[in-house]
């Protein structure tokens, strides 16, 4: 879905994603601020169905690692990426 990588953009596309979704799915965001959004938003729409979603992130922030969260944010050195 092409959205802002921001905490409000998780929220706004959270209340899109519907609880029947919600048993078979994990959510890919692009980064970490987009995954707290997604995370609060779930969980606020959804209750503990909402905050057991595993999401998976990157940019590896602090606040994103949380076990309580259930986010798994990947942190890729710059240098890397620009190799790759």
């Amino acid at each position: 879905v092409d959205c802002g990588l921001n905490y409000a953009a998780g929220l706004e596309q959270s209340q899109k994603i519907k609880a029947v979704k919600l048993n078979s799915c994990a959510l890919i965001a692009g980064n970490d601020w987009l995954a707290l959004g997604l995370r609060t938003g779930l969980q606020n729409a959804h209750g503990e169905k909402g905050a057991s979603v595993p999401i998976i992130s990157f940019d590896g922030l602090e606040m994103a690692r949380s076990p309580q969260l259930k986010i798994q944010s990947l942190g890729v050195p710059l240098d890397e990426m620009v190799t790759d």
